[in-house]
């Protein structure tokens, strides 16, 4: 369902470098281990995050980018990510 897509909760933002990114999703995932790009603001891809399901949520590997501004696309829908020192 996409309405669900876009009530996906991504935290935190603003992340810390060397933080894990986490997201919930109501519908639309199938709970098992995923992988997405992280995006800078030139469309580059920065970082292959990949997620692991804990049982409630989908925990990310560490962040490992500069500070800035990112976007996590989750099934086409896009999540800006804020990341500071």
């Amino acid at each position: 369902n996409e309405k669900d897509l876009d009530q996906t909760i991504v935290y935190p933002t603003p992340a810390k470098s060397g933080s894990k990114i986490n997201f919930k999703i109501t519908e639309g995932l199938t709970k098992q281990n995923k992988s997405f790009s992280l995006i800078n603001s030139t469309g580059q891809e920065a970082q292959l995050l990949s997620f692991n399901w804990d049982g409630t949520k989908f925990e990310s590997n560490p962040l490992n980018v500069e500070p800035g501004m990112y976007y996590l696309i989750i099934n086409n829908v896009s999540h800006k990510i804020i990341v500071f020192e």
